[in-house]
């Protein structure tokens, strides 16, 4: 609650984790639900395909930079054909979490997707 002196006691507690998702990154759990749900399916909607592909592609860009920016030094060693296209605009964490869960909630609308 963010109102000063509320009852605790009207409000569920958070909910508890699986101990397998403590040491785990969330960008990489989102990853690994949308890399499993189908994409290529001739009866998925467009929208569902682009937030799907947007989210996977924006997940492995910021992957990509992170690398690129753990040593920089290799990059002076790259061949020609190793060389990256002009980079795209930094987006934020929270951002690309934006991205996951919009592609989440798309696939979600479809019956097969949303059982668990």
């Amino acid at each position: 609650a963010r109102t000063a002196g509320v009852d605790l006691r009207f409000f569920l507690p958070p909910s508890i984790l699986p101990p397998e998702c403590h040491e785990r990154e969330l960008l990489e759990m989102f990853k690994e639900v949308l890399t499993k749900l189908p994409a290529e399916s001739a009866d998925l909607h467009e929208c569902i395909k682009y937030f799907t592909s947007t989210a996977l592609d924006q997940y492995l860009h910021s992957c990509e930079e992170d690398v690129m920016d753990s040593d920089i030094s290799n990059e002076f060693h790259r061949e020609s054909h190793h060389i990256h296209e002009i980079p795209r605009p930094r987006i934020s964490q929270e951002t690309l979490i934006e991205y996951c869960l919009q592609a989440l909630l798309s696939h979600s609308t479809v019956d097969e997707h949303a059982l668990s």
